[in-house]
């Protein structure tokens, strides 16, 4: 199985995150948990369709695989 690297274009922005949090912060029913970006997209999508064991060797493969699970 191949590692998993992320693309800079996959990572969440700081504009992104700052303007998820001032709308959680300014809402009067905020959401438990929000997602950002695609990087956070594609790990729930992966998350909610592999087995919990398959879904951690994936991610340890990544973290842990030379250059890491992102760069």
């Amino acid at each position: 199985m191949k590692p998993i690297f992320l693309e800079q274009s996959d990572l969440s922005s700081s504009d992104q995150v700052a303007n998820t949090i001032l709308h959680a912060v300014n809402s009067r029913d905020p959401d438990m948990r929000y997602v950002i970006g695609n990087d956070a997209t594609n790990s729930i999508h992966m998350r909610n369709s592999l087995s919990d064991r398959e879904f951690m060797k994936r991610i340890k493969d990544g973290v842990f695989h030379g250059k890491g699970f992102a760069r």
